[in-house]
């Protein structure tokens, strides 16, 4: 029996493309023929992907089908034509109007990848969001069966060593703020930025903000947050731009906090490695945020940055306030064992 799955665009080192090869693994080692096929892969990938068009000549109606949905694609017409059963995996669309004003092609994308999505309803059989809060939106779209299935993320590879270099760089004494993602308008970089102002200015000088983050695309926002930064005055800033998997890990380790204000996140997969890193998160309580924390870390109401900053001081220096903390957040990562989530991905491929 075939289980395959297919995606638009197959990138290297990112949540979804890790989350795709990690279900192949688990998919092979039952037994499965399991392949990954893709519109667009990163040429570093060429060994692990296929070209979509062969999946016409490879589905059976006993074969299953898996299709990461993050994007309208042409992939969705090849998915309607399989006659395989249908898994839809949702990874969430992150609303068109955060980006009118930065990307109107990334706008236009968006607001047609959320248009689409009811299409797909009648001929899924089963549809998966990362998170209950991308279930509701499947839900909301008009899928009948539908379940959560929470990104899988290797905890032994995290376990690697982290760029020396970077390592020497950051552990200098400042106290360092951490955020680990795309920079987009979603992510709220702007109020980052306005926190760490704050402990700053008011608590310790001595302090760096870095930014981990792939700006392409969106310029127009990227330099928006220079322009803030020169405003306010606020020193010790790095954007570090794309970074290897190495030196990402050196950043969680030498990072005192890690600080998110995104307001749209399907899973956001950077809090449950700082929470392995054991590194005190503090973010801004939306979408799914609270439920990949699982509750845990410190989640906020309301957007009060000098409030934030505050809490943020007291986290750094209280340890036992920090001991706790991260006690929780310890226990908290339990929830992403792989074995229980390896299980839960069969039970749904067997269900079919």
């Amino acid at each position: 029996m075939k289980v395959h799955q297919m995606l638009p665009t197959f990138s290297y080192g990112d949540a979804i493309g890790n989350h795709t090869l990690a279900i192949r693994e688990i998919l092979r080692k039952a037994g499965y023929e399991s392949d990954i096929f893709a519109y667009n892969h990163d040429p570093r990938l060429a060994g692990e992907v296929r070209y979509f068009a062969e999946l016409e000549h490879e589905m059976g109606l006993k074969d299953i089908i898996i299709y990461h949905y993050s994007l309208s694609s042409p992939l969705s017409l090849l998915y309607k034509e399989l006659p395989s059963k249908k898994v839809l995996i949702y990874h969430n669309i992150t609303p068109h109007h955060f980006f009118y004003d930065t990307n109107v092609a990334l706008a236009k994308e968006c607001y047609m990848g959320r248009r689409f999505l009811p299409d797909l309803a009648t001929y899924t059989d089963l549809a998966l969001g990362d998170s209950s809060y991308n279930e509701e939106e499947l839900k909301e779209a008009g899928y009948k069966n539908t379940g959560v299935l929470p990104i899988i993320i290797d905890f032994q590879r995290l376990s690697r060593k982290p760029s020396p270099s970077f390592m020497h760089a950051f552990r200098d004494g400042k106290k360092n703020f951490l955020f680990v993602g795309r920079i987009i308008n979603n992510k709220k970089y702007e109020d980052i930025i306005k926190v760490f102002y704050y402990y700053q200015r008011y608590f310790n000088k001595d302090s760096r903000l870095i930014l981990a983050g792939n700006h392409r695309g969106l310029e127009r926002y990227y330099m928006s947050l220079w322009e803030l930064i020169e405003k306010l005055r606020v020193k010790n800033v790095v954007f570090t731009g794309h970074v290897s998997f190495r030196e990402l890990l050196a950043l969680y380790h030498v990072a005192d906090i890690f600080l998110c204000m995104s307001e749209h996140e399907g899973f956001c997969v950077p809090i449950v490695e700082a929470f392995f890193f054991g590194v005190p998160v503090l973010a801004y309580k939306c979408c799914a945020i609270e439920e990949t924390a699982n509750g845990e870390g410190i989640l906020f109401d309301k957007k009060d940055f000098p409030y934030i900053a505050s809490v943020a001081h007291e986290v750094i220096e209280n340890r036992e306030f920090r001991g706790k903390i991260l006690e929780s957040q310890k226990k908290a990562l339990k929830r992403y064992e792989r074995s229980k989530i390896e299980k839960m991905l069969l039970d749904y491929i067997g269900s079919l």
